[in-house]
């Protein structure tokens, strides 16, 4: 599978608006390096964020769902805590 995406080589004309790079993605499973790598790079990167205790002072990201309409690729980005009320702190970060 190849994937376009927006770089600043290329030639541009009527027919290529935008310049392009054709990458490889090694797969189309969200989570692996390039399909995380091609969906940060998308122009049409969208991310949807979900969080613990919203709207209380203790609300903090819980995860963020980073897609590509166009790709049609997306990963998500998984935030662990530890602390208590008033305190919390990133334990872990990790993207699927």
């Amino acid at each position: 599978m190849n994937v376009a995406i927006n770089t600043p080589a290329g030639p541009v004309n009527d027919m290529n608006p935008f310049p392009v790079k054709i990458m490889p993605v090694t797969s189309a499973v969200a989570g692996t390096a390039d399909a995380i790598e091609a969906v940060d790079s998308a122009p049409d990167r969208v991310e949807t964020p979900t969080y613990y205790d919203a709207g209380t002072a203790d609300e903090r990201l819980h995860t963020v769902v980073v897609s590509s309409p166009a790709l049609g690729l997306s990963y998500t980005e998984t935030f662990v805590y530890g602390g208590a009320a008033g305190g919390y702190y990133i334990t872990s970060r990790t993207r699927s």
